[in-house]
């Protein structure tokens, strides 16, 4: 009859292992609960089998060895015992690269710049989950705190559609970004929001909702705005003024035209070189205003070439109206050239800057 004693200890390990079997699936760990069976079953087929080589290899030479099985047996379990070891150093291995990551998204979490709140959508309602500092500084008075409670009673988002897209995008699990408004206190801020799900593939719905306070540009863009309206309008009264300028211009010149060209037609013959040389500076004087009015024309942008045509029309019917009374005359123009020319051909002592008084003629 066996020993009771024999068994105890193989009875005591099965006890054991079926009741950590059970704490396992009832502690919400089953992914360990399958790894540790799965492993149990292939040690306990690989000892199994190392058992029977040693039985069998024995039962053949007819001679019973419980060392040899002893050895074998130990040598079964060293190596069940090392694969394990080896699974469960590589687990070791990625719970410190999560801890690390963790560590890493907690920095972030807490040190991010902007409100950052922690959702979770459950029955379509956002309750924070977690706020950093930000986001409780922001949004929670004194020190209260965020977490239990419904995102949009901590935050004013002033507009129903917006609430309702947030939660419309974490239920579907998707990005969603928009800007708010929100009342912090006596200042209405603005606010980039931008909503990020994770957990994707399990069965809960979670969120980052961040927000990024963007007043000070905003602000900025306004005045920016504000300054460009003013330029606009300063550029169009500076445009309306040149346009005006320029033509209240235009008469002066075509009277100073008209009349150095009836001057010098009429009086052709009681002129002498110098008088000639007189009129063509003034003449040249008024061409080189004229570009300057039609140069400010241009600026102006609000010049259109029909206008330009009826301007030069109106100067040359002005002009034509003394000179019906005259023979035709020669081109001015080329007067002014020959003038210039002359003036070239001439020393530089001889060339008059302010004319000087002439003497009348007897």
């Amino acid at each position: 009859m066996a020993d009771p004693s024999e068994n105890s200890v193989p009875l005591a390990l099965l006890v054991g292992f079926v009741a950590f079997s059970y704490w396992l699936y009832n502690s919400r760990e089953r992914q360990y609960l399958a790894l540790v069976l799965r492993w149990a079953v292939i040690g306990l087929i690989g000892i199994m089998f190392i058992l029977l080589w040693a039985i069998g290899s024995q039962s053949y030479q007819e001679t019973f060895k419980p060392v040899i099985m002893g050895v074998h047996t130990a040598i079964g379990g060293t190596v069940a015992g090392a694969g394990i070891g080896y699974v469960s150093a590589r687990l070791h291995e990625s719970r410190d690269e999560m801890a690390t990551e963790k560590d890493r998204w907690e920095s972030l979490f807490e040190n991010d710049p902007a409100g950052v709140a922690d959702l979770r959508y459950d029955d379509s309602e956002l309750t924070i989950e977690r706020a950093n500092e930000e986001f409780c500084g922001l949004f929670v008075d004194g020190d209260e705190s965020a977490e239990g409670q419904s995102l949009m009673a901590v935050v004013d988002h002033d507009d129903e559609a917006v609430e309702d897209a947030v939660s419309q995008a974490i239920g579907d699990r998707e990005l969603y970004s928009t800007e708010v408004v929100s009342t912090v206190g006596e200042s209405r801020l603005f606010f980039k929001l931008r909503v990020v799900p994770y957990g994707i593939g399990t069965n809960d719905r979670r969120a980052f909702a961040i927000y990024t306070d963007i007043t000070e540009l905003r602000q900025t863009q306004e005045q920016l705005e504000a300054q460009m309206e003013q330029l606009a309008e300063s550029n169009d009264r500076l445009q309306q003024f040149a346009y005006i300028a320029s033509h209240d211009l235009q008469e002066p010149l075509r009277m100073v035209s008209s009349y150095m060209s009836l001057l010098e037609d009429e009086y052709r013959d009681d002129l002498d070189d110098e008088a000639q040389e007189y009129i063509d500076f003034a003449a040249n004087g008024a061409e080189r205003m004229q570009d300057m009015v039609d140069e400010l024309l241009a600026y102006s942008r609000v010049e259109t070439e029909e206008r330009v045509h009826r301007d030069r029309r109106d100067s040359g019917a002005r002009r034509d109206a003394p000179e019906s009374r005259t023979p035709h005359r020669g081109g001015r123009r080329h007067r002014n050239r020959r003038g210039a020319a002359d003036r070239r051909g001439r020393p530089e002592s001889a060339r008059p800057g302010v004319p000087e008084p002439r003497r009348e003629r007897n």
